[in-house]
């Protein structure tokens, strides 16, 4: 790819991202898709998130769910009035099956560009990972197509983002940086693409984790914040009060303050995992 293309407690933070695989999985669900603002939807599940970045000349979408649930994205956007033939990028956040699954059937249906990071393609290339919970779960990898790099920005009508990789949870975690906006109103938002901590094994991967969390942190300005799963970013409760929204209320994803503190929370998690894991001779 060019350089330039035409809450929670801790509790909660550790519990979300550690249920097992094969329970996740077997316990997804579709939900009804919504708008979260003029330009970004939702079409994901009750348990990962998809969604879906509107431009002027085609549309984005990040992270494609389970294999199984390929369809659902589609359906989704139906729901919503939009249409999967004007996807023209399919970004990942991380090769985990829950955020790649769809990624080959989506990109038949649509054509799109596929993109994700050298680390995690390697990884996908694999077919195989072991989740949190010792499973060994074997995949269709995504045909190899954009690598993404520390840097790059992809501009597609009138909309650019900005990639970062922040490794941790996996070798190449890509987090993006991307306007929304409210009636008009622009805003920044930023997307963590690897927060768990359930698959970061020895000290050295734990202190990647800390300082990818230390590179987000420092990313400027940022005042709403979209995670790929649903928990930490209170993504329901948020659409719930957005429904409630009278005219002249705030955004209710519009929350700096909350962002910098589920930061300050994933790294007080992510030392302790240091910690443990230095404790435990594991390097």
């Amino acid at each position: 790819m060019k350089r330039i293309l035409v809450m929670t407690s801790l509790t909660m933070i550790l519990i979300a991202c550690q249920i097992p695989f094969a329970a996740a999985q077997e316990n997804s669900k579709p939900v009804p898709a919504f708008q979260i603002f003029d330009n970004l939807y939702y079409v994901g599940l009750d348990s990962v998130c998809a969604y879906i970045l509107k431009t002027s000349g085609g549309l984005i979408l990040v992270d494609t769910l389970y294999e199984e649930f390929a369809d659902q994205i589609p359906k989704s956007m139906q729901q919503l009035k939009l249409n999967p033939k004007d996807i023209k990028y399919i970004i990942v956040t991380h090769a985990h099956t829950d955020h790649t699954g769809g990624a080959n059937a989506l990109q038949a249906l649509t054509g799109a560009r596929v993109g994700m990071a050298e680390g995690d393609w390697q990884m996908n290339g694999l077919g195989t990972y072991t989740s949190s919970g010792g499973q060994h779960r074997q995949f269709k990898p995504i045909r190899r197509d954009l690598v993404i790099k520390d840097g790059d920005t992809l501009t597609l009508g009138d909309t650019t983002i900005k990639f970062y990789i922040t490794p941790g949870h996996t070798p190449g975690v890509t987090s993006i940086e991307f306007p929304v906006f409210d009636q008009g109103k622009r805003y920044k938002a930023f997307m963590f693409g690897g927060m768990g901590l359930n698959t970061v094994n020895g000290a050295r991967v734990a202190q990647q984790f800390v300082d990818s969390v230390k590179r987000v942190m420092a990313v400027p300005d940022v005042q709403v914040n979209i995670t790929n799963h649903p928990e930490p970013a209170q993504i329901f409760e948020r659409a719930r009060k957005l429904r409630a929204r009278k005219p002249g209320d705030p955004h209710p994803y519009v929350d700096p303050e909350g962002f910098r503190t589920w930061l300050q929370t994933t790294l007080a998690a992510g030392q302790k995992k240091v910690e443990a894991e230095r404790a435990a001779n594991r390097p």
